[in-house]
């Protein structure tokens, strides 16, 4: 008996921990721009659901608010279906922040019915705190050709009427709701248990799906798409800060820290993270790619104030005394100015 109990308690903590891997994976792409990413068509033999993007405003000078947060891109997102070569419009979705958008759809079987999931995802802006994932789902069913939408399912078993309830949050003191439905197997088995879907039935209908120029089975399909984002997840700060503190990434090149600049933005949000990389290739005395990297901190956040006292470190560290003591006598400055003077390290005020 204790045995199956150490067994199934085993088994408990994997499904823990694979989930909060998935979350964890979920909340690292949330940060990624993806105002220009297309999103893929569902198309099964009876139907296609298809997805257009549309700026509502663009803020193409990098525009930043009171606070010194920068201004994020605003976009909507529409949605098709097309049954019998005709196309209409389900639904357009009037916020769809462009940072970590995705949309999951499905289709299942109850009774004659054909019952179709869609549940968009966005992570949220700059001018909140902390950051978030949001998702909006969406039934329909189709009888006979006829689209009706179903807002019961999606009010009694998506948590509809509760927006804040569709949020998983960034933050892990916060004692905010975590969605719990934010990947297809979850979805469906919440379709299933509920009644809302057949699970003889769709097992029957045997439902494929176009993936590439192959009909693959809808379920399988999944595991194919988790295979193609884990191959092509470009670098991710997260993942690489965690690298540097565990001591497994010991470089750095600067055409890789452009590609992290690139998918995720320098701003009030992830400056602590990219100073803390800093921080880590400068310990590893990878000073060049710390130096690059500060600079760039220092040329959009001018009074953070570590970022100086990093800076001049890696400057020292390549033996160029003169740009350390620069540096090192600009931290010294604004530490007086923000009344820390006693907390300037010895090292620094002796610094020749």
């Amino acid at each position: 008996m204790k045995k199956i109990f150490i067994i199934l308690s085993l088994i408990t903590k994997i499904i823990i921990n694979a989930n909060e891997l998935n979350i964890s994976l979920l909340i690292d792409n949330s940060y990624l721009k993806t105002e220009k990413k297309l999103l893929p068509s569902y198309t099964t033999k009876d139907l296609e659901i298809s997805f257009e993007k549309n700026n509502l405003w663009i803020n193409t000078d990098g525009e930043e608010d009171i606070k010194g947060r920068i201004l994020l891109n605003t976009q909507s997102l529409s949605t098709f279906i097309t049954i019998n070569k005709k196309k209409e419009l389900l639904f357009k979705q009037n916020e769809f922040n462009p940072y970590g958008q995705k949309v999951i759809t499905l289709t299942c079987n109850i009774e004659r019915k054909v019952l179709v999931f869609v549940q968009t995802q966005f992570g949220s802006n700059s001018s909140v705190n902390p950051w978030f994932i949001h998702f909006e789902p969406y039934v329909y069913e189709i009888d006979n050709g006829i689209v009706t939408k179903n807002l019961e399912i999606v009010n009694k078993y998506f948590y509809g009427n509760e927006y804040f309830q569709r949020d998983i949050v960034d933050d892990p003191d916060s004692n905010q709701f975590s969605y719990p439905y934010f990947n297809e197997e979850k979805i469906l088995n919440r379709l299933y248990e509920t009644g809302t879907c057949d699970k003889e039935l769709t097992q029957k209908a045997n439902i494929e799906v176009l993936v590439g120029d192959k009909w693959i089975a809808q379920e399988q399909s999944w595991n194919i798409k988790k295979e193609e984002i884990s191959n092509t997840i470009q670098l991710n700060l997260n993942e690489v800060l965690k690298n540097l503190k565990e001591k497994k990434e010991t470089n750095l090149p600067i055409e890789n820290l452009n590609e992290i600049l690139k998918n995720e933005e320098l701003n009030q949000k992830t400056v602590q993270k990219y100073n803390d990389i800093a921080y880590y290739l400068q310990q590893k005395n990878v000073n060049n790619e710390a130096i690059f990297l500060l600079e760039k901190i220092i040329e959009k956040f001018p009074n953070r104030i570590v970022a100086y006292l990093n800076l001049a470190d890696a400057y020292d560290g390549l033996g160029n005394k003169e740009k350390a003591k620069k540096n090192y006598g600009k931290y010294i400055n604004l530490m007086k100015q923000d009344n820390k003077e006693v907390k300037i390290p010895k090292r620094v005020l002796e610094y020749k």
